[in-house]
């Protein structure tokens, strides 16, 4: 009499993607003068399980990474704000998806207006 074999669900075999399993961000406000504020941040992911199609094709984990950011905003009028952003101050190579690289160091520039 032949016995069932017993499978492994197709669930059990795949690994949840792009998803860290620990992730952590600090910020901190100055306000050295009244119109002036500064908000430096430092963001930390872990390693992630990313799927690789082709050659070789399967799972590999991606590393951990930290990042350095930091936001300075000036208050021009009392409903007008510009700031300046930037992002991965010390230029960290990193992937979020394996053989996608994130950008480096970015700035952003912005004005608003509250009404």
């Amino acid at each position: 009499m032949n016995q069932p074999q017993a499978t492994v669900p197709w669930l059990l075999t795949r690994r949840v993607t792009t998803t860290p399993r620990h992730k952590a961000f600090v910020y901190a406000r100055w306000q050295p003068l009244e119109a002036l504020r500064v908000i430096p941040n430092v963001e930390y992911t872990s390693a992630r399980w990313s799927f690789r199609d082709g050659p070789p094709s399967g799972y590999l984990m991606t590393d951990n990474f930290v990042l350095l950011n930091a936001k300075v905003e000036y208050q021009i009028a009392p409903d007008w704000d510009i700031s300046l952003a930037a992002r991965n101050l010390l230029d960290k190579d990193y992937q979020v998806v394996d053989g996608f690289p994130q950008e480096g160091r970015s700035f952003v520039v912005a004005a608003r207006y509250q009404f």
